[in-house]
């Protein structure tokens, strides 16, 4: 077992002795947190970061997950006349029964709570709804609220999003608030599920409800530190700028299980994007731009794989007579005259270090360019190239990256490339890269990285390499391919359905499906 399930474990395990205390216990006026949580550093750990996956999460947790301007908020609604608070999947409701029982709130406040399980009951000033999903409860059964609340609740687990926010919004009193818990650290929901738009544009969820016309969303990303690792902590506060606010319809197109899952959802009058030849020209462009100020140098560490581990440089040493290589790359003819001029400098230490820096430099000046054929272009669309022997394919930030036709593309390199030759294509950064950040949805309806859907292909040999150092300013990726068997390569058609963005190779990053 994991340190996270043990203490997910753990922490429901004190709720439960919570809850089923003797009477002495359950006289406390202390939430399960308050009770076991001393000034054991684990147990604050729990409390601080398990806490808020279980039932059990009281008023003081509320106020830390969602900051200083909810605890404002809370406080405020609680003091005042005929208000109500309504908490959507509030578990045990723990925190509207101690806000209920404190001195300090006014005595005509009311709240409801809605939980699929709980323990909490209706009575007095609380009504609790149990066993239903909020979205087969009428607005009618739940007052208009001054504070709408959810924390892990219906948002993070619906497939309809749509209607759970409409909901609220139909249950908010004009100056009422939402107040939206996303999660934190690796958990942050708001951040890993999407929205396809109408308009083709992939955005986070939080994005997407921040962009939908009569809302005022503000989303608060709170720095934490817990022993020394800075994390997140996601909460988005929602106010209504006019009352016939409409959510766009949406349907799920994927669904992950986790705790929360993790979802995509497309909008109903999705028309996909209408500018796509448009996008495409902005790609070429920017790469064009950055293709300038890369040496040959950056070029060949691009495709370099470890300490001594280069393949594209012994790719290129093994070409023989008559046998061509094809660089799709804004850089052009750069390459070949950088590498005639043995132009090479390897002092950069971000990359590689000691005798490597000696062995790589050493084995780049050796290659040869009189004994192959170089061909370049940063598109190879309309180029004839059938009757050329290119054993060797490169793109670097080229038609992969930029044409948003992934599937096309790679098509055509196979179909171009000699047998027992080796296409390697760049995929970016690491971590937030055009590879890892565009997504391809398979027929089987799993959601993959795009570089991932590389090696995934019938009849080809896909490996996804690594190069450069993570503590040195991140890690680059690129993708080796050989044909395994020709007759029995598939590349499945993509269809483009939305952009997203800017990644940090300066591109935007796609979603595909396949068809």
């Amino acid at each position: 077992m994991n340190l996270r399930k043990y203490l997910i474990a753990l922490t429901i395990g004190l709720n439960t002795v919570f809850l089923f205390a003797p009477p002495w216990a359950q006289a406390s006026s202390l939430t399960c947190g308050s009770v076991f949580v001393s000034d054991a550093r684990p147990f604050a750990n729990i409390e601080k970061f398990e806490q808020l996956y279980t039932k059990g999460r009281g008023l003081d947790t509320y106020k830390r997950a969602m900051g200083p301007e909810f605890s404002k908020s809370v406080d405020r609604v609680l003091q005042k006349e005929n208000s109500h608070w309504f908490d959507s999947g509030a578990g045990h409701a723990f925190a509207v029964r101690q806000a209920l029982e404190s001195p300090t709130t006014h005595a005509t406040f009311q709240a409801t709570v809605v939980a699929y399980e709980t323990s909490a009951q209706s009575s007095g000033r609380l009504k609790v709804h149990e066993g239903r999903f909020l979205e087969n409860i009428a607005d009618r059964e739940i007052p208009k609220s001054d504070l709408i609340t959810d924390v892990f609740g219906p948002l993070a687990y619906s497939g309809r999003p749509d209607i759970v926010l409409q909901k609220y919004l139909n249950n908010l009193k004009p100056d009422g608030e939402i107040y939206l818990f996303f999660g934190a650290r690796h958990e942050i929901y708001g951040q890993y599920n999407t929205v396809l738009s109408a308009n083709g544009r992939m955005m986070t969820l939080t994005d997407w409800i921040g962009n939908i016309p009569g809302l005022k969303a503000e989303l608060r990303r709170e720095q934490k530190e817990d022993d020394g690792t800075l994390y997140e902590q996601w909460t988005m506060r929602i106010v209504k700028e006019r009352s016939d606010v409409k959510i766009p319809e949406v349907e799920m197109i994927h669904f992950k299980e986790g705790a929360p899952p993790q979802m995509t959802f497309k909008e109903l009058d999705n028309k996909g994007v209408s500018n796509l030849a448009a996008l495409e020209a902005q790609a070429r462009e920017t790469v064009r731009k950055n293709g300038e100020a890369v040496s040959a140098t950056t070029f060949l560490n691009s495709f370099r794989s470890g300490e001594i581990s280069h393949p594209l440089l012994s790719s290129i040493k093994g070409l023989k007579n008559q046998e061509a290589w094809l660089n799709v790359t804004a850089m052009g003819g750069k390459v070949l005259e950088q590498i005639k001029a043995k132009d090479f400098d390897y002092s950069d230490r971000s990359v590689f270090v000691g005798l490597s820096q000696k062995f790589i430099a050493w084995r780049s000046k050796g290659i040869n360019p009189e004994r192959f054929s170089y061909i370049t272009g940063l598109t190879t669309t309309g180029a004839n190239l059938s009757q050329k022997n290119i054993k060797l394919i490169t793109d670097f930030q080229g038609d992969f990256m930029t044409s948003y036709t992934p599937d096309k593309v790679l098509k055509r390199y196979v179909d171009l490339l000699a047998d027992k030759g080796t296409i390697y294509i760049y995929t970016g950064q690491e971590y937030g890269g055009f590879g890892r950040r565009s997504v391809v949805r398979t027929k089987n309806g799993q959601e993959i990285n795009l570089r991932a859907w590389l090696s995934t292909l019938p009849g080809l040999k896909g490996k996804m390499r690594r190069g450069g150092y993570h503590w040195a300013g991140g890690e680059w990726s690129f993708v080796e391919i050989s044909i395994k068997d020709r007759e029995a390569v598939q590349i499945p058609e993509l269809k483009f359905l939305g952009i997203g963005e800017a990644t940090k190779d300066g591109v935007a990053a796609a979603y595909f499906q396949e068809m």
